[in-house]
């Protein structure tokens, strides 16, 4: 018997779990078993287990469980122990009370031989039996003493084969549920076909008697009868000849009258199949053609979809444009903000509302989209958002608001996780000095420079002190100590190019380490490396420090450092030499202009600082021209 085969079960189904190690919750067993009760299939059926642990006055009954028990676990231990655990216990039968105490096991029917499957449905039964007589068994073809079949002479007990459960395979089982859906599914396609099916109209049968003869008894031939459709039956010739003249020809005349009526029928057979393909084939091509609108309709639904979203972006947009001042359609709009130079530039730090948008795109590959109210945030709106954050003195609470976004730690994440990208990519923009050669000073040399005599100047250095609060903290407290500002601040070193340009820049540090410090420890690093030759412009806290310099480039500072007594050209000459060095302080003015770093920086901007001053130096040479003209 093929374990495979399809049992079709019209009974009811308990709900009773299977009991088994590889049918519990969630299992592929107890899949199989739903599955299995969806396709009416006998194996979705659960068999109750024999208890040996019952007392009861019949001691070869007990006896019998646990022999049943014992082969059970023969055949799958883990089963076994399942069962105990899920207490089937031995209960006295002393009183109802404790009798309605005892608790049943119970097993999936699919794990039962096919062969076993197939004896209890051909027989009708509802349950699996327990036990089968040996020679019933035998004729079944599911016992031989020897082996070779399921049972075997270890099943025996009292001249009665135990019936046990044989499969446990759940991977093997797979195959069986799978064409028993297959089976159950072709079975429901047939009878909705037959549900379907025109009915044909009872039509009565043609038939030849002789006059004096009883009409329920015909003149056919046996062989001619038919089951189904229109029969003409033919005439027995010996009875024939035996009739006499008028007989034969009352005879005739019926079968010429049957003959006419067996043409009429197939006649109109024939009409009815062909009225039949008729409406098929019409129908066939009413579907197609409903198909096809359908298909049409939905494209067209699809396409008023997206014209209804854009319709209501853009009213929101209006009525925010109009009605509302700074919400997140008008902060993100093109026609709100980026009509409105000065408010981009004071919100943003761009003048340019599109090019601001084709560098996002360019540098963090953020596509720029229209914001909705009922969208999330968009990058494009995260990256505005923290532009926002460091170009306000605003908290974070006002910045929701105007975004619409009522969390304060959601507004946090935002700033945490895009600002030091955006500060990474500042630095990006305002670190090249290892790019640079002596034809790339030469060409960027100013012309004002050339004619005053100062040539081969490679960069211009400057400190900057932000003033920031002061903390309470015993080790961090003097070390923000600033001698130039009297007064806690973070201090940092730029090198630009004469035309302004920025080339380098120091970590920021605590404002109690020296300027000279600062580049020593920078130099160190093997960062400031100009061409051999080439002179550096400060002012007087940067003397004596070639030798922080790679090639050892020579700092030119005003001549009264060094010369206590100078004439009238000297100092004119200085005066000349300090007004070209104006660049370093515009670059400054340029980096203060990202609000946060103006004025004092807050604690809770301290984590923010490096990165803002990062965007800050980087911005410099983004958004503006060079300070003094450039000819080569």
């Amino acid at each position: 018997m093929n374990p495979n085969d399809y049992f079709q079960f019209d009974g009811t189904y308990r709900n009773n779990c299977c009991s088994c190690s590889c049918c519990g919750r969630n299992s592929e067993g107890r899949k199989i078993l739903t599955r299995y009760k969806k396709a009416t299939d006998f194996r979705g059926k659960t068999q109750q287990l024999p208890n040996p642990k019952t007392n009861g006055r019949k001691k070869d009954v007990e006896e019998f469980n646990n022999h049943y028990v014992h082969r059970m676990k023969h055949h799958h231990n883990s089963t076994v122990e399942t069962i105990d655990s899920r207490k089937n216990y031995a209960v006295a039968r002393g009183t109802r009370l404790t009798q309605d105490q005892k608790t049943w096991s119970y097993l999936a029917a699919w794990h039962w031989d096919a062969k076993v499957l197939a004896y209890v449905t051909s027989k009708g039964l509802s349950t699996i039996p327990k036990s089968m007589s040996v020679e019933d068994a035998t004729q079944a073809g599911l016992y031989h003493a020897a082996g070779g079949n399921i049972y075997s002479f270890a099943d025996v007990k009292y001249n009665q084969v135990a019936i046990v459960p044989t499969r446990f395979d759940v991977i093997e089982e797979q195959k069986s549920v799978e064409i028993a859906e297959e089976c159950y599914k072709n079975k429901q396609t047939i009878q909705r076909l037959e549900a379907k099916a025109p009915k044909r109209p009872n039509r009565k049968r043609a038939s030849m008697s002789s006059p004096g003869e009883d009409a329920a008894a015909p003149i056919i031939d046996i062989v001619s009868k038919k089951k189904k459709g229109p029969v003409l039956d033919t005439v027995d010739l010996d009875r024939f000849f035996r009739m006499s003249k008028e007989e034969q020809n009352s005879s005739l005349s019926k079968l010429n009258h049957n003959i006419i009526n067996y043409k009429q029928s197939r006649d109109e057979e024939r009409i009815e199949l062909a009225q039949l393909l008729d409406a098929e084939s019409v129908i066939a091509t009413s579907l197609t053609e409903n198909k096809k609108i359908l298909e049409s309709n939905m494209k067209d639904l699809s396409k008023l979809k997206k014209i209804k979203e854009e319709n209501i972006q853009l009213k929101e947009q209006i009525s925010a444009l109009q009605t509302k001042g700074f919400t997140r359609s008008s902060l993100t709009s093109k026609e709100g903000v980026g009509k409105r130079s000065a408010i981009c530039n004071q919100l943003y730090g761009f003048k340019d509302f599109d090019f601001m948008i084709g560098f996002i795109e360019a540098a963090f590959e953020v596509k720029y989209t229209a914001s909705g109210r009922r969208k999330q945030m968009t990058d494009f709106e995260k990256i505005l958002l923290t532009l926002t954050y460091m170009n306000t003195n605003w908290n974070m609470e006002t910045i929701g608001l105007m975004f619409g976004i009522e969390s304060r730690t959601t507004v946090s994440n935002y700033v945490n996780y895009w600002l030091p990208l955006i500060g990474e990519c500042g630095d990006h923009m305002s670190d090249f000095l290892h790019f640079m050669d002596e034809e790339a000073f030469d060409n960027l040399e100013p012309a004002s420079y050339k004619e005053l005599g100062l040539r081969r100047v490679a960069a211009l250095v400057d400190g900057k002190d932000f003033l920031t609060e002061t903390s309470r903290d015993r080790v961090y407290n003097p070390a923000q100590a600033s001698n130039k500002m009297h007064a806690s601040a973070f201090r940092l070193l730029t090198w630009s190019l004469p035309c302004g340009a920025v080339v380098e820049r120091t970590i920021a540090f605590l404002a109690r380490a020296s300027e000279k410090a600062l580049m020593n420890l920078w130099g160190s690093y093997n960062r400031l490396v100009f061409p051999v030759n080439y002179l550096i412009l400060g002012d007087k806290g940067f003397d004596n420090t070639a030798g922080c310099y790679f090639n050892y480039n020579t700092t030119l500072h005003p001549s009264f450092l060094t010369n206590p007594e100078f004439n009238r050209d000297q100092v004119n000459h200085n005066v000349h030499i300090c007004q070209k060095r104006y660049s370093c302080e515009v670059v400054y003015s340029r980096v203060t202009r990202i609000l946060k770093l103006s004025g004092v920086i807050g604690k809770e901007s301290f984590s923010h600082f490096e990165a803002m001053v990062g965007w800050a130096h980087g911005r410099a040479n983004l958004c503006y021209t060079s300070l003094q003209k450039v000819k080569v």
